[in-house]
C-alpha cells in the first residue's frame, strides 16, 4: 500500500518519519509512504526541541496545515486536495494530531459532497487517524465569525465510510478528538485503540505490537473491501 502521512503542528515531515519509525518497520518492507511538509510555518511543538535542532544549533523549521478560522482550514483542504492529484493515487492515509483532523475533515467533507452519487471513488482505501484533534466544520454557521467549530456527530449527518483506525491515549488533554473522530467512522469498519499514554505515537513494545494490530486490521478490510 502507499501511504500520504500528514504530520503534526508544530512538527514537520521528517519528526514525522522519525514519529513513525517503528510502526512503519513492523508493517514491512512492501508499503510506501509520502512525507510532505505543510505550507504554514509555525513554532515547534514543546519539547520537540531536540528533534529539529541541527548541528549549528539553528532549529530546522516546523509547520501546521491550518491556523484555527475557515477560511485557513478551506486553503488546507484544497492544498491537500491538489496535493491528492498531483502526487497520487494513495491507497491510505495517515495522520498525528493536526494531520489526522485534517485527513478527517478531508474525508468527511469529500463523503458530503459526494453522498447523493449512487457510487462514488474514495480518495483512499483506508486511514489511520493517531491522537486526532477533531473533525472541522467547514461552512460556518451563524455565530461562528469564522473561527472553527468541531462537528457533532450526534448532530451532523456524515460519516467516514472506510476502513479507519482511531487511536489516541488514555491521559492525552486532547482525547476528545479521538472520541469525535471515532464517533463519526463507520462502526463495521473501524478499528479503535486507547493506549495508556498522552498525546504521542506508542513506543513501547506491548502498546506497539497493539498499534500494529490495529492498523494491520483496517488494512487488511480494506483489501478485502476491493
Amino acid at each position: 500500500m502507499r501511504f500520504l502521512c500528514l504530520h503534526g503542528r508544530g512538527t514537520n515531515s521528517k519528526i514525522f518519519e522519525t514519529q513513525t519509525a517503528a510502526l512503519r518497520y513492523q508493517l514491512g518492507s512492501d508499503h510506501e509512504y509520502d512525507f510532505p511538509d505543510a505550507l504554514l510555518e509555525h513554532e515547534p511543538y514543546p519539547g520537540l526541541e531536540s528533534l529539529i535542532e541541527g548541528p549549528d544549533g539553528q532549529l530546522e523549521t516546523t509547520f501546521s496545515w491550518f491556523e484555527q478560522t475557515i477560511p485557513s482550514l478551506l486553503d488546507a483542504l484544497s492544498d491537500l486536495s491538489d496535493y491528492i492529484e498531483s502526487e497520487g493515487p494513495f491507497d491510505g492515509i495517515i495522520g498525528f494530531s493536526q494531520g489526522a483532523a485534517l485527513a478527517a475533515t478531508y474525508i468527511a467533507q469529500y463523503e458530503a459532497q459526494n453522498q447523493d452519487q449512487l457510487y462514488h471513488e474514495m480518495p483512499f482505501k483506508c486511514a489511520v487517524f493517531i491522537c486526532p484533534g477533531p473533525i472541522w466544520r467547514w461552512e460556518p454557521r451563524d455565530g461562528d465569525e469564522g473561527e472553527l467549530q468541531h462537528m457533532d456527530p450526534d448532530v451532523e449527518e456524515i460519516s467516514i465510510n472506510i476502513p479507519a483506525a482511531i487511536i489516541w491515549g488514555a491521559t492525552d488533554e486532547l482525547a476528545e478528538g479521538g472520541r469525535i473522530v471515532n464517533e463519526f467512522c463507520d462502526s463495521t469498519t473501524r478499528e479503535k485503540y486507547v493506549h495508556p499514554g498522552g498525546h504521542e505515537i506508542p513506543r513501547k513494545p506491548v502498546e506497539l505490537n497493539a498499534m500494529v494490530k490495529t492498523v494491520r486490521a483496517v488494512m487488511e478490510k480494506a483489501v478485502h473491501m476491493q
